[in-house]
């Protein structure tokens, strides 16, 4: 049995789905933007949201450490793994986590995407007096790379957490025959 890489657009429920996955299958469960956000606490020594260290400290240095938690994964059993929205644009994470499993796409159309935006902060690296444009430029360059990437796809929108974990299910069992 190999690793579950949760990828997707950032609000399309990769953490949400990944917890509920790996609680359900009794895996480890590793989300790296939490890692990025523990690592750079260990390192200076402030509690920030990765939204927060990459509006405070640019998307570079946010992305250099993204690198490192995706690197410092190396699970000793099958996990599940939720990626920050943009892991994909590094071409090391990508061929790190495929060595660790099943890359499965969570995907989400950019409508239920805007609505959940609508009601929640933006990322910082997008300009805040009008967001929205910039966001769906980001979505429509990175969805091709998440569909070229992925083992599995899986549709999100319009259902449950339960729904679309049941679905992942199906993926890995059809996998093992």
């Amino acid at each position: 049995m190999v690793s579950m890489i949760l990828v997707g657009f950032k609000g399309c429920g990769k953490s949400t789905v990944g917890r509920a996955l790996a609680n359900l299958l009794g895996w480890e469960f590793y989300d790296t933007d939490k890692r990025v956000e523990k690592q750079f606490h260990e390192l200076d020594g402030s509690s920030l949201s990765c939204r927060e260290i990459c509006a405070l400290h640019g998307e570079d240095k946010f992305r250099f450490f993204e690198q490192v938690a995706v690197q410092s994964i190396l699970p000793q059993s099958p996990a599940i793994i939720a990626t920050g929205g943009g892991t994909i644009i590094s071409q090391s994470c990508i061929d790190h986590l495929k060595k660790l499993g099943k890359m499965v796409y969570l995907d989400c159309g950019w409508q239920a995407l805007e609505h959940r935006f609508e009601s929640g902060p933006t990322p910082s690296f997008v300009p805040k007096k009008s967001p929205m444009p910039a966001l769906k430029e980001l979505y429509v360059r990175r969805k091709p790379i998440y569909h070229d990437i992925a083992d599995y796809e899986v549709s999100v929108e319009g259902k449950t957490v339960d729904n679309i974990v049941n679905e992942i299910m199906e993926n890995i069992k059809q996998a093992r025959v």
